[in-house]
């Protein structure tokens, strides 16, 4: 469906913005010293991957790298992978017995094999896999790729039509991950307090979150004033990771840090007081939603959880 975003309506309510700001980036100040020394252990692991060379064991020496990390990753990938999806059947939905329900339970399962297709599930999973190999850890994001297109009718008259509405598995960079507590199991994240991710955009990106209606308008000035991205650990590593693709080329004028939170927040950011009363939220209780910052200086979205599961995207 399309995006129901509240987020204009909560952020011009908003009293103080600097409040939502300032929690948020004392969050992720606290995960990114946390996690300092894990990351850089995962930068050696992905130096080590990439036949990254910093120094010779002693002048004279030739710069030759025998890539053992490379093919040892890529041979284990490959296995792993083959054995998961090696036979046609790999995975498919089961009815309960006596129930009657063979009949969905197979269309559900061509509905999604028609799914991977859609949203290259089969690429993505390996690069999972790859990670996971690599750093022993692999985190994904899973979201909904919507995207609706005007029509034209004879004459003058037009309507909309969904011509992608699927789910999607999108890769997440380890050195870009945050998390609220690292004492939570990483096979329930569900458990942590609020997720996230920081990262360094090119500005048209946000541009088009704005037109598709998943970030808000609201602040765009204030995004517009900042002289250039902040020059965070992790907005660092990230443009470090990307040296091969030209991001890192950029001019920093282009570029807009996102810090991206999903997870418990003041209810009273997110609902309005008729919406609280409505279920039954009293003032500084927690609901699940989603903040987004702009180079620290704007909010970009400030809303419950759109899902419906109403869990954290990971």
């Amino acid at each position: 469906m399309p995006y129901n975003n509240n987020s204009e309506r909560n952020i011009k309510a908003l009293t103080n913005p600097d409040v939502v700001i300032s929690q948020v980036v004392s969050d992720f100040k606290l995960s990114e010293d946390v996690l300092r020394d894990w990351k850089t252990k995962i930068e050696k692991y992905y130096e080590l991957y990439g036949m990254v060379q910093r120094k010779r064991h002693y002048d004279g020496l030739a710069k030759i790298f025998v890539p053992e990390t490379l093919r040892a990753v890529e041979t284990i990938t490959a296995k792993i992978y083959q054995i998961i999806t090696g036979q046609p059947d790999w995975f498919q939905y089961g009815g309960r017995d006596g129930n009657g329900d063979e009949g969905p339970a197979i269309a559900m399962t061509e509905l999604v094999r028609y799914q991977m297709g859609e949203n290259g599930f089969k690429s993505k999973l390996m690069d999972t896999i790859r990670q996971m190999v690599i750093a022993g850890l692999c985190v994904r994001k899973i979201l909904w790729d919507y995207q609706e297109v005007t029509r034209r009718k004879s004459g003058d008259e037009t309507f909309p039509e969904t011509v992608r509405d699927t789910w999607t598995m999108e890769p997440v960079d380890l050195l870009s991950f945050h998390i609220s507590d690292i004492n939570i199991p990483y096979n329930d994240l569900q458990k942590a307090m609020w997720i996230g991710e920081q990262y360094l955009v090119r500005k048209n990106w946000v541009s088009e979150k704005i037109r598709l209606g998943w970030f808000s308008s609201a602040m765009k000035a204030e995004l517009d004033s900042t002289p250039e991205a902040s020059a965070s650990d992790a907005s660092q590593r990230r443009d470090s990771a990307n040296q091969t693709s030209g991001f890192s080329n950029i001019s920093k004028k282009d570029k807009y840090e996102i810090i991206e939170r999903w997870g418990l927040c003041p209810v009273e950011w997110v609902l309005i007081p008729e919406e609280m009363q409505a279920q039954n939220y009293s003032e500084g209780e927690l609901i699940e939603s989603v903040i987004v910052l702009g180079n620290r200086k704007a909010i970009l979205k400030l809303e419950v959880n759109p899902f419906y599961h109403g869990q954290k995207p990971y």
